[in-house]
């Protein structure tokens, strides 16, 4: 069994657990990394379990949802739908119980180079998915935010959702992205407070699963194809920040937990804390203890290329608030390298 297979095991498990079944989810974003994961494992969940939920994915890009889920045109309607949307516009009326909003980009060249796209898709998004929530009145929203609203804490701080918000600065054009994220989550407290929009935010850490892709120029998959390559890692900061991780499968049990049990007009970090570390120590531990010291971490930094990424914060999320509802993280940062390293090459040969 590989370990996408293993990951929507998993998942499946978790929707039977909670008792999703006979439902509907209405899916944005769903050709993007955590929408389309989403899709497939609710698509598992139903042939191994026979939940009968009905899935509903919003894609802009017809042909790459085809091509993702090839199943929906060989199962009943009842099941299976794609809607072609630019989530920016208004999305259809269609009765749902669960909605889940993926959509966004989160490219940082195309941030800096799109600002304004990047802030007005997140606000507009967002507005529209919950103006669809107030007509039609499901039984949880889950609106993906990021650990990027934290801001930057440059003291060594474990921070729950309570913790004051570090400074976020709007004359730099990368400050799109987490700005637009802080007005995502007001709006999902407005929307409760006003309108009782059963709505709630998960503040997730950076997360991926299993294959990363070849072409993945985020700082994860750009060091697991440098060490898939054998190839040295080459750091363009210090390697200071922290990052906080969360696996894929697990990132996706949390916002099935957070749909279920969590509290409206309220937001949850989600995180796997025993793999907070920083860059540099992530870079040593694919090097020194995964690779063996085949590879080693070098440094190229100059002023350009850090203007690319978000500023350097010290802060470790703490995920106490979603785990008393019952969830767990399964997955470690370690693991996670190790399947797409180790494992992966092991499996083409």
């Amino acid at each position: 069994m590989n370990y996408q297979v293993q990951d929507y095991l998993h998942v499946s498990g978790i929707l039977k657990k909670l008792d999703f079944s006979d439902s509907s989810f209405l899916i944005t974003g769903a050709t993007g990394l955590i929408g389309s994961f989403i899709v497939n494992a609710l698509h598992y969940a139903n042939n191994v379990y026979h939940l009968n939920n009905r899935i509903i994915a919003v894609v802009r890009n017809e042909k790459k949802a085809e091509f993702l889920f090839p199943w929906v045109r060989n199962i009943d309607s009842d099941l299976g739908l794609i809607v072609v949307k630019d989530i920016k516009d208004a999305v259809p009326c269609i009765s749902v119980d669960y909605i889940i909003h993926a959509a966004g980009n989160t490219d940082s060249a195309y941030m800096i180079s799109n600002p304004v796209e990047t802030s007005l898709g997140i606000i507009e998004g967002t507005k529209n998915i919950l103006e669809l929530s107030r007509i039609v009145r499901p039984q949880g929203v889950a609106m993906l935010s990021s650990m990027e609203v934290y801001g930057q804490i440059l003291e060594k701080a474990v921070v729950d959702e309570t913790f004051p918000f570090g400074f976020i600065d709007p004359f730099n054009v990368r400050s799109c992205y987490p700005m637009a994220k802080r007005m995502v989550e007001n709006l999902v407290c407005s929307y409760f407070s006003e309108y009782h929009v059963h709505a709630m935010a998960l503040r997730l850490s950076q997360t991926f699963g299993y294959p990363v892709a070849s072409t993945e120029k985020r700082l994860f998959g750009m060091m697991i194809n440098a060490a898939k390559q054998k190839q040295d890692i080459v750091l363009s900061t210090k390697g200071d920040k922290i990052n906080n991780f969360c696996y894929l499968s697990d990132a996706v049990t949390a916002i099935l937990y957070v749909l279920k049990k969590g509290e409206a007009g309220n937001c949850y970090n989600v995180s796997n804390i025993s793999s907070a570390m920083s860059i540099v120590e992530s870079a040593r531990m694919i090097a020194n203890d995964i690779m063996e010291k085949q590879i080693k971490v070098c440094f190229d930094i100059s002023s350009q290329s850090n203007k690319k990424f978000a500023p350097d914060s010290k802060y470790i999320m703490d995920s106490s608030k979603l785990e008393s509802l019952g969830w767990y993280p399964i997955i470690s940062l370690y693991e996670a390298y190790k399947r797409n390293i180790i494992d992966y090459v092991s499996s083409d040969q």
